[in-house]
């Protein structure tokens, strides 16, 4: 072959791929769909607000976080230094926190560590959801304390432990890293801090398995109150606590909710007015707040895709007509 023939069929060759970049900068890539949790969302012929939020909602645009909370919670007439609130985004890890390592008196919010206890050592061979408990089957006890929040099972089950010490060492995994310390007097009386719960709900939404069924009675509990009052639109496996004194209660809840980018949430509150309404209200806020930056996110990969397919489309151009002259130049 001679070189001028051998040089020809490179440069066809090298038009043939340049072809191809081209082809590749603008077909679409379709994202890899994530899988759906077990539990129900909304239908589509329903009237539940759309899961899109406008790049111009007034509520969020040009507003942090901080910004966006100190309006939310001066609306509910809800002191700051009565709340411990926690957001945590698990796929950008953007994290957000109110007295965070302040306590706050617990109320039922302890049957979620107390439970993932009882879970782990299933998990490990160590014991089954048929054993018995003072007569009582596990399983059965393990749905009334996490899905009715009963107090009877889930202090059958501390009580079984060996009392409020044990129960706290048991525990102590579930909401602390290794070598962290907690106060134990403040857990010794059912205290814990909105980071220490959050704690417990990273481990169960990394590790649901780990833990057999806490997560599935979760689900079920409480299915038109606290974080479930009002959002209506994306699953949510949730753990509340509750006390009530003339009007006023120490109302907390903990909670996974699979927004288009699942977020964990914590609410944890002393004796402010409307508390249940104002969790409802904050979990709401807070899938809106996901769904509006998720947006934003969406839109700026987008535009980014099609600036650099744009620039791949001119560097293709730019090199097709560089072959097609050195083509001509060597016929």
């Amino acid at each position: 072959m001679s070189g001028r023939k051998y040089l020809r069929m490179i440069l066809i060759l090298l038009l043939i791929l340049s072809i191809g970049l081209q082809v590749l900068a603008e077909e679409p890539v379709e994202p890899e769909p994530e899988p759906a949790p077990a539990a129900e969302t909304a239908s589509p012929e329903s009237d539940l607000p759309p899961r899109d939020v406008p790049a111009d909602d007034p509520r969020f645009l040009d507003r942090s976080w901080d910004e966006i909370m100190t309006e939310f919670l001066a609306r509910k007439y809800a002191p700051t230094e009565n709340v411990g609130i926690v957001y945590y985004n698990t796929v950008t890890g953007e994290t957000h926190m109110i007295n965070g390592d302040q306590y706050f008196y617990a109320a039922s919010l302890y049957k979620l560590p107390l439970n993932m206890h009882f879970g782990e050592k299933i998990y490990n061979g160590e014991m089954s959801m048929d054993d018995k408990i003072y007569g009582l089957r596990y399983g059965d006890m393990q749905r009334s304390s996490l899905q009715f929040s009963a107090n009877w099972t889930s202090e059958t089950l501390q009580g079984y432990l060996g009392g409020m010490s044990a129960f706290v060492d048991a525990i102590l995994p579930y909401i602390l890293d290794e070598g962290e310390e907690g106060s134990r007097n403040d857990l010794m009386t059912n205290s814990f801090t909105p980071a220490q719960m959050l704690h417990a709900l990273k481990l169960l939404y990394k590790d649901p398995d780990r833990y057999p069924d806490v997560l599935y009675y979760l689900q079920l509990a409480m299915p038109d109150g606290f974080f479930r009052q009002y959002e209506k639109r994306f699953p949510i496996a949730h753990k509340y606590g509750w006390l009530n004194e003339q009007g006023l209660g120490i109302a907390n809840d903990v909670g996974i909710v699979w927004t288009d980018e699942p977020i964990l949430l914590v609410f944890m509150s002393n004796f402010i007015p409307g508390s249940t309404i104002t969790i409802g209200e904050y979990c709401a806020l807070m899938c809106d707040y996901t769904q509006y930056w998720h947006g934003r996110r969406l839109t700026e990969t987008e535009a980014a895709a099609q600036r650099a397919a744009k620039l791949v489309r001119a560097d293709t151009s730019a090199l097709v007509r560089a072959i097609g002259a050195l083509m001509l130049a060597s016929s």
